[in-house]
């Protein structure tokens, strides 16, 4: 079940150009050397031990809800990441903001825009 998995990935890399592709999965927290890291949550040791399926992919976004001064929530995805405890990256200057609203639309479109 763990390479069908892969396959998918794989296969959504070698359809037509003009496609983006979006998985949506969870995430978790582990411990790595006694330090705190999210990652994807995968189905088995398996993946976990032989790739690490984020590499897989350009852009890696992680909802967050990120409470604005005046108290209110902003339901965003983050695109990227200053440290080494999470998974999120995007290439440089694909998203002005490390925080933008959770949109698919909007981040296809920028995805877009950036290529």
């Amino acid at each position: 079940m763990q390479t069908n998995w892969v396959n998918i990935v794989l296969k959504a890399m070698s359809l037509r150009p003009d496609l983006n592709v979006y998985f949506l999965t969870h995430s978790e927290d582990v411990l790595v050397d006694g330090k705190k890291f999210t990652k994807v949550k995968t189905i088995g040791k398996m993946i976990d031990e032989k790739i690490t399926f984020e590499g897989l992919f350009t852009v890696v976004l992680q909802t967050e809800i990120v409470k604005k001064e005046d108290d209110s929530l902003f339901y965003c995805f983050k695109t990227n990441a200053s440290d080494d405890s999470s998974i999120v990256k995007s290439p440089a200057g694909m998203f002005v903001d490390k925080y933008i609203p959770n949109d698919l639309n909007e981040v296809n479109r920028l995805i877009k825009e950036y290529e």
